[in-house]
């Protein structure tokens, strides 16, 4: 019989600032002449890789937004409540990667969306807590024209008088048509006192900010709505600081644009965006309790588990065998993809179109609720993996197709500890090997040794 995977109960890898706000392809040095999207200067392709393109109903251009990390990993889009409210989800597509609006370009993508949610307290009316979330319909692949931008954890009176940065293919003019090419332009963020000033009773300090001169002739426009007011942090890095929301006319003299403030809606932007689907190592079905009535635990003559109290586990099928090796479903958390963890010595030699992989199993003779069977994409084993010795004995799966999460399939958390933190400590081994002839999905509880 094949060797089981043993699962120790981990920590969640959490996303930290790290892998945000960072370009490949550099933008134009500042100061720049005649810089404004109003009239504007045309941004080096791609060097503002988290902008996004929002279409309604296959319009070209309606608004802007933000692609950024959730701390499952996975990209969403920030971007004004007041471009999507009163729509429906299928009504939306994002296209990421855009440069020219009128080429089809090598690196662009398009999304569908699968839901958005609007601040609960938008007003309309008054615009205040203009802000939306998208989520979309599939992962999105990162790359050098397609990154998020770190969501700024301080508040915007730390930017008082930074020049930021604006970027949208909204109107050149006002009242004029969308600019074809991403453009930008870098405006100094104001104070409280002077956009309360320069714009009257409308401004609201509880949830939004201002930038730009008061001489006016730079600044952002129709179209631009929703598209992201950027920063560069101590790190040298770029947050979103902004939300492009609403002005009286494009960069008229005195009335600075007005922005949503995106670190007043920190908490709700963590919790609209942290569900099951982001998490690890969480069960919806609880397991027996330990230890278990006083009964033999071992898998050979052993317990069978609380059906899918362990979502991460999968059955992995070689030509249609009905059980070859089993495995551990994985996040990364980059991209959000689950991958399936295994071990080399099940994988080794062979190719990934001989593979299946089945989630969501209890019995492996009944076809259940939460069943589903996706092809393998790509086998990699680790480069030092002994097939005679058994050592590096450890292998990543990738599928065809996004798993999808639900009470019976889930990741199991990677733990960022040393196995010497777990010396004594009692965790669990499962899986479906023999237990004399058992199909069920059985469980030990195992003490680790050092």
């Amino acid at each position: 019989m094949r060797p089981l995977v043993l699962i120790i109960l981990g920590f969640t890898l959490v996303n930290g600032q790290s892998n945000c706000g960072n370009q490949t392809y550099a933008p134009h040095t500042y100061p720049l002449p005649s810089s404004r999207i109003v009239g504007g200067r045309e941004a080096v392709p791609h060097s503002w890789p988290w902008q996004v393109d929002l279409r309604f109903r296959d319009n070209p251009l309606t608004c802007g937004g933000s692609l950024v990390r959730a701390q499952s990993g996975r990209l969403f889009v920030l971007t004004g409540a007041q471009c999507v409210d009163g729509s429906v989800a299928a009504d939306w597509k994002v296209d990421v990667g855009v440069h020219s609006r009128s080429a089809l370009e090598p690196e662009q993508k398009t999304y569908n969306v699968r839901e958005f949610i609007v601040h609960q307290n938008y007003s309309p009316f008054y615009l205040e807590n203009d802000v939306a979330i998208m989520k979309l319909s599939q992962p999105i692949a990162e790359g050098n024209t397609a990154y998020p931008i770190c969501v700024t954890t301080l508040p915007s009176s730390d930017f008082w008088g930074q020049d930021c940065v604006v970027t949208g293919w909204g109107a050149t003019v006002e009242g004029g048509e969308p600019s074809d090419r991403l453009k930008e332009v870098y405006k100094p963020v104001l104070t409280d006192t002077q956009c309360l000033t320069n714009v009257g009773g409308a401004y609201n300090d509880e949830s939004m900010m201002c930038a730009g001169y008061l001489q006016g002739g730079e600044g952002a426009c129709a179209g631009d709505n929703g598209g992201p007011l950027a920063c560069k942090n101590s790190r040298g890095q770029w947050d979103l600081v902004g939300i492009v929301s609403w002005g009286f006319g494009c960069a008229r003299e005195g009335f600075p644009a007005v922005y949503s403030n995106v670190h007043k809606f920190l908490d709700w932007i963590n919790n609209e965006t942290t569900d099951q689907s982001g998490q690890c190592g969480v069960q919806t079905y609880q397991p027996h309790t330990w230890p278990v009535n006083g009964q033999s635990s071992k898998i050979i003559g052993g317990r069978e588990a609380v059906p899918h109290s362990w979502p991460w586990q999968v059955v992995l099928r070689f030509r249609d065998h009905p059980l070859t090796c089993s495995g551990s479903l994985v996040k990364i958390n980059s991209t959000g993809e689950l991958i399936v963890l295994t071990a080399a010595q099940c994988i080794d030699g062979t190719l990934p179109v001989e593979w299946t992989i089945d989630v969501g199993v209890h019995s492996r003779s009944a076809l259940e609720q939460y069943q589903k069977t996706y092809d393998v994409k790509q086998i990699i084993s680790h480069p030092d993996y002994s097939p005679f010795l058994l050592h590096n004995d450890i292998a990543i799966v990738r599928l065809s197709t996004p798993v999808v999460e639900n009470v019976a399939v889930a990741p199991i958390c990677v733990t960022l500890l040393p196995s010497s933190d777990f010396y004594g400590k009692y965790c669990v081994v499962t899986g479906w090997g023999a237990t004399s002839e058992g199909i069920e999905l059985s469980f030990i509880q195992v003490n680790l040794v050092n």
